[in-house]
């Protein structure tokens, strides 16, 4: 069986919009935002630019049926009414068909989008659970500040790893590191990779102590380089000699 693709996700998402003076087709304004966020385009004015200058190509693609593109007045009245939940959950089901059976490792971090306003007109701040096998955000979880991302991230463990099951490792900075979400992790079965920084002082001497002693360990030992350059130096002093 075929998994389906994203279009065809968000195909089955419901049409917000009273059909008196529709003239775009509501998924089809959907395909373009999503293929302006493939292209880098955060903005929805500059959406209705690139759709307009290639209108020629992507207007069947998409499912379009004017002969002109929809300006970014329309797009923005097709996306308000959305029904979140609906967008969630056909990205999650297609993301979910994607890795499918496979095992994976999700890096985790802030991210301050500054283009999107939060309370205080302050960019919106998430966290962030990035795939890089796939080069993609599978989750995102709304902060009100940026201290807050290890609570917030610690809370929605559970069902971030009922989602994706197959998400084994999770990687952060020194703002996961704390015990208590070390220890969330472990209880739900996965594994962590961490940085420790001066806020985590025991565990960071504990480690440095742990590793500089595994580096002294590894370390060849000197007397017998020497006397291997020795020999080498002497059977090439030989072959010079048998030369001359």
């Amino acid at each position: 069986m075929t998994s389906e693709t994203l279009f065809d996700k968000v195909g089955q998402i419901t049409d917000p919009r009273k059909k008196r003076g529709v003239r775009h087709p509501f998924h089809a304004i959907l395909k373009l935002v999503i293929l302006g966020y493939v292209c880098r385009l955060v903005w929805i004015e500059h959406t209705a630019v690139y759709a307009k200058k290639h209108w020629d190509k992507i207007k069947v693609s998409l499912g379009f049926t004017r002969d002109y593109s929809p300006d970014a007045s329309t797009i923005r009245r097709a996306l308000e009414g959305i029904d979140r939940r609906q967008l969630e959950k056909a990205f999650e089901e297609w993301v979910c068909e994607q890795l499918d059976g496979k095992e994976f490792t999700g890096a985790v971090d802030g991210k301050a989008l500054c283009n999107v306003m939060g309370q205080g007109n302050e960019p919106a701040q998430l966290v962030n659970v990035f795939i890089h096998d796939l080069k993609i955000a599978i989750a995102q979880f709304p902060t009100e500040e940026k201290k807050g991302e290890a609570t917030v991230l610690r809370t929605a463990l559970k069902s971030l790893f009922n989602r994706y099951p197959g998400l084994r490792i999770l990687t952060g900075d020194a703002a996961y590191a704390g015990r208590d979400m070390r220890r969330a992790i472990i209880d739900l079965g996965r594994d962590y990779l961490v940085q420790i920084k001066d806020n985590q002082p025991r565990i960071k001497e504990v480690l440095e102590l742990h590793f500089d002693e595994e580096s002294q360990k590894r370390q060849p030992d000197a007397s017998t380089i020497e006397k291997k350059r020795c020999r080498d130096s002497a059977r090439n002093l030989d072959l010079r000699r048998g030369r001359s």
